[in-house]
């Protein structure tokens, strides 16, 4: 048995339309199973065309009026004996075999964000429908401003943008908005001042809110994580505090995160509420 019937008999095989792409043949015409394809050939100096059918595994070319087998087309085509033929079929089917891997995309660094102004809440309509819509307006405007910045890209256009944001420990701004919700600037965590013997815990600050708003009367104070890093930052920030409860999310970090602030502080409360 020869080379190309093993490797045909290990996998999938290799078609004369395959054959035809890889010598650089471009499909120009279909008729049924019949497919036309076109190259330049400088030993003819012509442009020529070959027809083939993969089904019945034979083509035609239409210049040398000649045609034949997949390995009658190697051989024709690189102008090599027929062990040379079934060697490059045989690297040929191996090549098709081997599984891509994608390229990796290497990530274009996003400009910083510019702070231009920052205003109290309620001048801006897109920030207070937004916080409306949520019910959240009254609540987030004892502790949130309008933040506007902007960013100019590889272009040098001008994007502007505006949200309700949040200073945190490192004086960065934590946003949300309909489409962000993140840091511009440093990343800390948020720090809200009142009770200071009871303390409350959450992970963002949209929890918060809500939270808040369904808890108006109480006057806890309140620590956001915001990321995951901010854990042990608001471990040292809580440990003065000798009431302590964690409203933490039911997902893997949520349930993680709560855990290693229990055993910081094993008298925190664990709330495990979303």
């Amino acid at each position: 048995m020869n080379e190309l019937h093993e490797l045909s008999s290990a996998g999938p095989g290799i078609s004369i339309s395959q054959i035809l792409k890889y010598a650089g043949f471009r499909q120009v015409e279909t008729c049924g199973r019949i497919v036309i394809y076109e190259n330049w050939s400088p030993l003819a100096g012509a442009s020529i065309k070959i027809a083939c059918d993969d089904q019945l595994e034979v083509w035609y070319d239409q210049h040398y009026k000649k045609g034949g087998t997949l390995v009658d087309l190697v051989k024709h085509w690189w102008h090599v004996d027929e062990q040379a033929a079934n060697h490059k079929i045989a690297l040929l089917q191996q090549d098709a075999t081997k599984v891509k891997r994608p390229r990796i995309q290497v990530p274009v660094k996003i400009p910083n964000y510019v702070i231009e102004d920052v205003k109290d809440l309620g001048t801006n309509d897109l920030i207070t429908n937004f916080l409306n819509q949520n019910g959240l307006f009254d609540t987030a405007r004892q502790y949130f401003k309008e933040l506007y910045y902007y960013t100019v890209d590889f272009y040098g256009n001008k994007k502007d943008f505006c949200a309700a944001a949040c200073q945190n420990s490192k004086y960065g701004w934590q946003v949300i908005s309909k489409h962000f919700n993140g840091c511009i600037g440093k990343v800390g965590i948020t720090i809200l001042k009142n009770d200071l013997r009871r303390l409350v815990v959450f992970e963002n600050q949209f929890r918060y809110l809500i939270w808040k708003k369904e808890n108006s009367s109480v006057n806890h104070s309140a620590v956001i994580l915001n990321t995951n890093e901010g854990l042990n930052e608001a471990i040292r920030m809580a440990a003065s505090f000798p009431e302590i409860g964690l409203y933490f999310s039911t997902t893997a970090a949520g349930v993680e995160a709560a855990n290693n602030f229990a055993r910081a502080l094993p008298y925190a409360n664990n709330h495990l509420v979303y």
